[in-house]
């Protein structure tokens, strides 16, 4: 029964990629933003008609369900240049504060319009084209939470910018789809399919930091840290434990839908999902989350509606490194985005030489996926060095705290930058070859000197016994006390105490109390 749904599912996904553009399937706006000069030039004509002229596209059918009844056309409805958006807030305390939840931009909404099939009429500026919209409509099918799909044929005259409807198709409730969710980690895309209504979406996405384990001793692991996931990933709409709602009101999720992945039970989280794409600009399609992947607002909030709103006892998942390693979803190598693929720089795993190399602690790797783990950091960088100097004992600042990878935990690693060209390892990921394996040097973590006695007086007398006590056994450049050290041995409280009455003269000028937050921020902030 397996491999039959297989074949349906495998020619099904032939017939999508046979007969469509290689852009289709992706946002007009999209298009616009990042498509050659033909394809957006057809984006933008479309964009504005609809935008323009927005009954004509979102009003309820008329009874014989062949045409639209403009009369009835809900006049909060709107179509934008941003599409949806999330909450704006602050954050405090790891919580993040809604101050405008900007729900108005979610609701009475066409979320995407998108180029199903174009084909050019040969002799004239004329462009046949098969558009599909994702729309929000208060006053419409009640039963799908007002959300459908709307299905037709239009005509663009590229000379003129006049623009046709032809045909009707449509409409499909959302309440009537079945959809799965598909990602590519290295060409960093997700692919939304509905085989039932022959409906495919095309999301560009962040996706894992590089976790590269060919160090000696280690099992010569190279992938992403957003781990291959099939066959019993799925998302439920419940999402089990109140994943949702506890991942959500995270700070750094903004108060956005986090779309947690889980087995094929419905009760364990497979710690990898989409969210918010965490940056202030746009979106970039790089190696740099740890094992999530990240998304834009507007594609986030349709995917969110789809795994919420479809009536779909669960969304089945299949995530891999790559389309080409499953034969299955071969048919989806050439459905792409527009976004460019961010590969100038990448950020790895980076294993700690002086914790691993233990007997004790080379077990702990190779027996450990760290790329199916991933944790945030609410750490300050002093507080983590102490707690790895400890080991997760009681210390002067917290006792509390987790990192970007499972054996951060650990002391084993941390996850860094490379402002380096990421292709050739993806290259030996699609290509394993051994003079081609990638490398990187282990590094030794830094830990702060320990020292009696600076904890007692003033900041001044603190540095001045330091650089007294170390002045034989350290470099020149190592022997004055940084804050890090300070705090490490006396802690944050007491950092407070000495830097707000201290002068510091700091590149020619004293520090001002302003400056002071900002360093307690720098090194203290939980």
């Amino acid at each position: 029964m397996k491999f039959s749904l297989s074949l349906v599912l495998f020619f099904s996904l032939i017939s999508f990629s046979t007969f469509a553009s290689q852009l289709s399937y992706v946002d007009i706006r999209d298009h616009i933003k990042y498509s050659p000069l033909e394809y957006s030039k057809v984006s933008r004509l479309l964009f504005d008609h609809v935008s323009s002229n927005i009954c004509d596209f979102v009003s309820p059918l008329n009874e014989n369900m062949q045409s639209f009844n403009k009369n009835l056309c809900n006049q909060k409805m709107k179509y934008t240049k941003e599409g949806a958006l999330g909450p704006l807030g602050n954050i405090s305390d790891d919580k993040f504060l809604v101050s405008d939840s900007r729900e108005e931009t979610r609701t009475n909404l066409i979320f995407s319009v998108e180029i199903e099939e174009d084909a050019q009429i040969k002799g004239l500026n004329l462009k046949s084209l098969k558009v599909i919209l994702f729309i929000h409509d208060e006053t419409q099918y009640n039963d799908s939470n007002n959300f459908f799909f709307r299905r037709f044929n239009v005509t663009v005259d590229t000379e003129s910018g006049e623009f046709f409807i032809d045909d009707f198709l449509e409409d499909i409730p959302l309440n009537q789809t079945q959809f799965s969710f598909f990602s590519d980690v290295l060409e960093r895309k997700t692919i939304l399919i509905d085989k039932l209504n022959r409906i495919t979406k095309v999301f560009p996405i962040a996706t894992g930091a590089f976790d590269i384990r060919t160090l000696p001793g280690m099992d010569g692991h190279v992938a992403s840290m957003t781990e291959d996931l099939k066959d019993d990933a799925r998302i439920y709409p419940s999402q089990p434990a109140g994943l949702y709602e506890e991942r959500r009101n995270k700070a750094i999720y903004r108060n956005r839908p986090f779309l947690g992945i889980v087995d094929n039970s419905g009760t364990t989280y497979k710690e990898i999902g989409w969210h918010y794409k965490m940056t202030e600009g746009d979106l970039l399609r790089a190696f740099s989350t740890h094992g999530c992947m990240r998304t834009d607002d507007k594609d986030l909030y349709q995917m969110s509606a789809i795994v919420f709103y479809s009536k779909q006892n669960f969304i089945p998942i299949k995530v891999v490194q790559s389309f080409t390693f499953d034969d299955e979803l071969t048919p989806l190598i050439n459905l792409n985005h527009p976004m460019p693929l961010e590969n100038n720089f990448y950020t790895y795993i980076n294993y700690y030489n002086a914790d691993y190399s233990s007997r004790e602690n080379q077990s702990k790797v190779l027996n450990s996926k760290v790329y199916r783990q991933p944790r945030s950091t609410p750490l300050s960088e002093v507080e983590r060095l102490l707690w790895c100097r400890h080991h997760g004992e009681a210390q002067p600042i917290r006792s509390y705290g987790t990192w970007s990878s499972a054996l951060d935990s650990l002391c084993l690693t941390k996850t860094r930058r490379k402002e380096e060209s990421a292709l050739p390892i993806i290259n030996y990921i699609l290509n394993p070859k051994v003079n081609d394996r990638p490398y990187f040097s282990q590094s030794f973590p830094k830990k702060p000197k320990m020292m009696n006695g600076l904890c007692t007086g003033s900041l001044t007398a603190a540095f001045n016994e330091y650089k007294r006590r170390t002045n034989n056994e350290l470099l020149p450049e190592d022997n004055l006390l940084n804050f890090p050290t300070y705090i490490a041995n006396c802690g944050c409280n007491r950092f407070e105490e000495v830097l707000r009455p201290a002068l510091i003269r700091f590149q020619g000028k004293i520090l001002l109390q302003s400056d002071k937050n900002d360093i307690l921020a720098k090194y203290c902030s939980r």
